[in-house]
Parts: structure tokens; sequence; C-alpha cells
């Protein structure tokens, strides 16, 4: 069994809100598109990415974790910054991507494709999560990434998920999107039923899938998914 790398390309992670959390990289892509590491942030401040983190270490203890903050405080970036981070986690050989954000514009879907078909060939895994207005998002929608949304009919109990491999909008996964977790404070908080926050629960699962299987592939992968789902 291996350790799995997950990159949390998001606003940042700060490895202080909950106590188990342990970064491996902690970066910030600047506006010059370089990577350069993160310092002077409050390290017990809560952030997107940050519930992100707190809920792939519930669900895969063993994951390692790096941030790539691509966002403002604000959730504000631009798709130049996304794809670099991209490219940074095909060079450091990561191994899954958690995208619990995404775009809606139809301007960024080319090069959006053109790097996740780059990172499809280099047997990299992306989770991404689907716009919570409910309308096409990229990466998400595409064949090579595995699109995510959480369950609005409230189905799902906390860690199950549901597969459907024909869907016509390319998000095949809808997973529970509300977790309990615990912060610093020993304050026990549920997240909101958002799709960016069933996207990391996938992604620890997939971690724990592939921590067990060498060399899987992503049809591979969507097998072992099925086998986990709520039937």
């Amino acid at each position: 069994m291996r350790d799995i790398h997950i990159a949390i390309i998001d606003d940042g992670v700060n490895e202080g809100y909950y106590d188990s959390l342990y970064l491996e990289q902690n970066i910030i892509i600047t506006e010059n598109l370089e990577a350069v590491d993160r310092h002077g942030y409050d390290r017990c401040k809560f952030s997107h990415g940050t519930v992100c983190a707190g809920i792939i270490k519930k669900y895969c203890s063993n994951a390692k974790i790096s941030s790539i903050k691509v966002l403002n405080d604000n959730m504000q970036g631009n798709i130049e910054r996304l794809i670099y981070a991209i490219k940074w986690c095909m060079d450091k050989d990561v191994d899954i991507i958690n995208l619990s954000i995404g775009t809606v514009h139809s301007k960024d879907k080319k090069p959006l494709k053109k790097i996740a078909d780059k990172a499809s060939d280099k047997s990299l895994i992306i989770v991404a999560a689907k716009s919570n207005e409910d309308i096409a998002t990229y990466p998400a929608c595409f064949h090579n990434v595995l699109g995510i949304k959480s369950d609005k009919s409230n189905m799902l109990k906390e860690g199950q998920l549901s597969c459907n491999f024909q869907s016509a909008d390319g998000i095949e996964i809808t997973a529970c999107g509300r977790h309990r977790l615990v912060n610093y404070l020993g304050e026990e908080k549920t997240t909101s039923n958002w799709n960016s926050y069933a996207a990391p629960m996938i992604s620890a699962i997939i971690a724990g899938i592939m921590a067990d299987h060498e060399n899987l592939s992503l049809a591979k992968i969507k097998e072992k998914l099925l086998d986990k789902a709520v039937k």
C-alpha cells in the first residue's frame, strides 16, 4: 500500500484549522504564473480549500495533501492560474487533483480541455465539482475528468455515493455533500450540501482505491467506484 498524493487547487488550505492536517506542499500561483511558497497567512482561518482538505482526511487519513492557491480570499481567480496549477501537478507526479472549483465560461473550455487531456495522458486523475448553479462546468463535464455533484434529494447518507456513467452532462457521480468535521476548537460542524464538498469525498475514496491497487486506469477506478455506490 502506498500513500496517495492529492493536490487541492483552491483558495488555499490553512492547516491549523483541523488538527490532523499536514501539507506536503503549500504554494500559491502568482499573477506572473510562478509557484512560490505561501507565507504570512493565518493557519487557523476557515477557508473553502481548508474544508476540502478536512473532508479528504476524514475519508482517507493516509492521503498526502498539497495546497495550491489560485483563488483570492473572495474566491476569484483566472483560467491561466488554474492551468498552471494543473501543469505543476503533472510535473510533481501528483496522483489526484481535487478541483472544488471550475468555470462556466465557454471561452475557457478549449484551453482547459487541452490541459485535461495532457493530465489524462499522464494518468493524473482530476476530480472536479459541478457549479452549484447547475449549469455546464469545465473541467467537470469532460469525459476524462470525474465530474461530481451533491445529492440534493438527501437520499444519500454521509459517505455515500451513486454513479451514472451514461450521464448526458458528464457529471457521473453524485455524493453526499454533508460531512461532520471537528475544528481545532473542538467544534463539530456539518458542511453545507454543496457540489464542492461532495468532490473531496470522492477524491478521498479514489485515493483509498489507488492505495490498494497499482496503476489503475480511469475506467478501472470507475468500476471500483461503482462497486462502492449505493444501488
